[in-house]
């Protein structure tokens, strides 16, 4: 036996194996019954030639080791390893066999030249072949075009409010299978939709589940935490096949519409903010890198340090590189159709702990400005007592908002670096959204023509809450992940799409006290 074996020669007549692989995935198994507590810490291993084997660590006390010490992404030398049978349901691997780490399992960081990524694409035609006498017990890989896709729709699993999203996948032959993603596959999936700006919209996803709808249909879904989705990812598959798309009429195909909504909807707003992480300016430094956090800010000022303006793709918003002394766009691979002016606003926001630098990406900054570069850019040729920054730039600063964030790689390199928002929303809204709705769900007449309105003082706002997202956040920043927060959970009409009584039959449920004593009378002029 060779010092370092191939995964392809693995098996379970010893357990003295070496290996050098590269950690292509790494996930979390959750116990049924206690879904905070971790059962096992599961992994896909890359060999040189591709190959892929599943390894577990099942050993409570090596979770944390496991968890924190081996990273996604990079190659290791494994010895002492046990190895058994892959026969289990939904097998992370076609590979006979798997192998389960131990405490005397040795694991050591390796330097090797190994592939970046392997996938196994199952075709949308062998899938709409297969009923549940022929099933497929494997999670597979799947790249496919999307025809249509729904937005974040809630259900109820084990007492608690999930989403789930569905899409139609079709190639290029026509062949069409839907696609249901629960939690946070579908989250991930309905974020990374916002994020991509591509067309025709591919989808990869990988370790997914072929599952049946309730008329005997199959369906491609999620495998709880094991499954990633990607929209447009840059790798030769995709453009293979957006290429054979063109060469066999895709354009026909209805893809999906780039512009990003601005809003989510109250159900998903409310059943993705039990999930965040709240914290303060000063408990930035300590998250770790690539996990959603929120934070509640004001905006103390535009930073002049940064340019504010960049010159991005037409198409796609990202700058162009030079390659070879050609301009590239890094997103779409290729030189430009064209290129316009993008923002990327530097601020720096402030709470009660301290503050800290974040950027607004185009799509974003034109939202919370209410102008596009383009007018920016006029504004200034415009107005001589203007220099370099338009004053509209300042219209945020004094603001309070929400945001989401979370950091990346450069910003753990260097803690000081300015912090993309993924996400954000005025808290001013929410006082107006709420006194409108209380305004017209409580009006009464006291018999002298004039009206007032019922309010608790001590009532939170508990409006809908709006979110706008970002579509274009570049060069250090990779968004992966986007939920929504709501300060407070959202009140529910007794009566879907009915908004009146909503402010009051909150306040009955929140004063302990006879509604006459906690309720204060506000005039209201006409």
């Amino acid at each position: 036996m060779s010092r370092i074996s191939l995964l392809k020669d693995l098996n379970d007549t010893t357990d003295r194996w070496h290996i050098v692989a590269r950690v292509f995935r790494k996930w979390n198994v959750f116990h049924k019954a206690a879904p905070s507590d971790i059962f096992c810490v599961s992994m896909v291993l890359l060999d040189e030639e591709g190959d892929k084997i599943q390894a577990s660590v099942l050993n409570k006390s090596l979770h944390d080791k496991f968890r924190h010490g081996i990273i996604e992404g990079q190659t290791y030398f494994f010895a002492n390893f046990e190895v058994s049978p892959n026969v289990n349901q939904y097998r992370a691997t076609t590979h006979p066999f798997k192998i389960t780490l131990t405490p005397r399992t040795r694991v050591a960081g390796k330097l090797a030249s190994l592939p970046s990524y392997s996938y196994s694409f199952f075709p949308l035609a062998d899938i709409v072949k297969l009923d549940q006498s022929h099933v497929i017990d494997y999670l597979i890989d799947v790249l496919a075009f999307v025809k249509s896709m729904g937005t974040l729709q809630e259900y109820r699993r084990d007492n608690e409010t999930k989403n789930k999203l569905r899409m139609v996948l079709t190639d290029i032959e026509g062949s069409d299978v839907e696609c249901t993603l629960f939690d946070e596959a579908a989250n991930d999936a309905f974020m990374s939709h916002l994020q991509n700006t591509q067309t025709p919209a591919v989808l990869l996803l990988n370790m997914a589940r072929i599952g049946f709808s309730d008329d005997g249909k199959p369906q491609v879904c999620n495998s709880f935490n094991a499954t990633r989705v990607f929209f447009n990812p840059p790798i030769k598959e995709v453009q293979q096949l957006i290429d054979s798309g063109k060469d066999n009429g895709s354009p026909a195909l209805s893809f999906l519409s780039q512009t990003a909504p601005s809003q989510l909807s109250q159900q998903s707003c409310s059943g993705m903010a039990r999930n965040q992480n709240k914290i303060t300016i000063s408990q930035i430094k300590d998250q770790p890198m690539g996990e959603n956090f929120v934070i509640n800010c004001i905006i103390q000022k535009l930073e002049t340090r940064y340019d504010w303006v960049y010159d991005g793709c037409s198409k796609c918003g990202t700058k162009p590189r030079l390659e070879n002394e050609t301009s590239i766009c890094p997103s779409c691979r290729k030189t430009p159709d064209s290129i316009e002016p993008k923002m990327k606003v530097h601020y720096t926001v402030k709470d009660h702990t301290g503050s800290t630098s974040v950027i607004f990406w185009d799509k974003l900054a034109v939202d919370l400005i209410k102008n596009t570069a383009t007018e920016l850019m006029q504004m200034l040729e415009k107005d001589p007592e203007e220099v370099d920054f338009p004053k509209n730039l300042d219209n945020p600063v004094g603001k309070n908002l929400l945001l989401i964030m979370k950091l990346n790689e450069y910003n753990k390199r260097h803690p000081g670096s300015s912090i993309s928002v993924l996400q954000y929303q005025l808290c001013e809204d929410l006082m107006d959204q709420f006194t409108q709705a209380s305004t017209e769900g409580s009006q009464v007449d006291n018999g002298e023509g004039e009206e007032h309105v019922k309010a608790d003082e001590t009532v939170p706002p508990t409006a809908q809450t709006e979110f706008v997202s970002d579509c274009n956040a570049k060069d250090d920043m990779k968004l992966s992940d986007l939920v929504n927060h709501a300060p407070h959970p959202p009140v529910k009409a007794k009566r879907r799409g009915n908004v009146k009584n909503n402010a009051v039959n909150h306040m009955d449920e929140a004063s302990p006290a006879p509604q006459e004593r906690r309720l204060k009378a506000i005039k209201i002029e006409k």
